[in-house]
């Protein structure tokens, strides 16, 4: 109520706004990038995968359906994603407090760790969307397509593995 707690002019910077501007510049570009290139290769698919259907044969309505059962299995496949990702953004900072007071038996805790939370989440969720990818499809009025749920949820296990991953590599400045 009386002003700021710390002065303005008592604070001083110990490094330039070059520099910062720079160290944030080459962490961005790499974490953006990665982000670009995971979420990218949904727009590649859908050019793709709607021009060999085209080119196979078939009319625009079933290219639109069989195009939408390759949507509705990465909607259904980001559910556990969502809890990968968060689990990735929490593990950032404490294997990186490890690493920044230099306790690498820490941090090689907090990664195995993470490591495993990942494939606790991961494993099970693929086995159960691949075993129950007929009656997801059912309970959900999907319809058609659940063969595409049965032989792709375990890609979750690998799209998984590369969240947990990235997230260890930035928190050890292996960007």
């Amino acid at each position: 109520k009386k002003g700021l707690a710390i002065p303005p002019d008592s604070i001083k910077s110990t490094y330039s706004f070059r520099y910062l501007s720079r160290t944030l510049i080459k962490y961005a570009i790499p974490i953006t990038s990665a982000a670009a290139v995971q979420y990218g290769g949904n727009l590649i698919d859908a050019f793709v995968v709607n021009n060999r259907l085209f080119d196979s044969g078939l009319t625009e309505a079933l290219v639109r359906a069989n195009y939408g059962f390759l949507t509705k299995f990465q909607q259904l496949i980001n559910v556990p994603i969502s809890l990968i990702s968060a689990l990735s953004v929490a593990a950032v900072p404490a294997i990186a407090a490890s690493v920044a007071v230099e306790d690498m038996k820490a941090a090689n805790r907090k990664i195995n760790y993470s490591l495993a939370m990942c494939y606790i989440i991961a494993i099970p969720a693929a086995f159960g969307l691949s075993v129950l990818s007929r009656g997801i499809y059912i309970a959900l009025a999907f319809g058609r397509g659940y063969e595409i749920l049965l032989y792709g949820a375990f890609t979750l296990i690998l799209t998984a593995t590369v969240h947990i991953q990235t997230a260890i590599l930035q928190s050890l400045n292996r960007l």
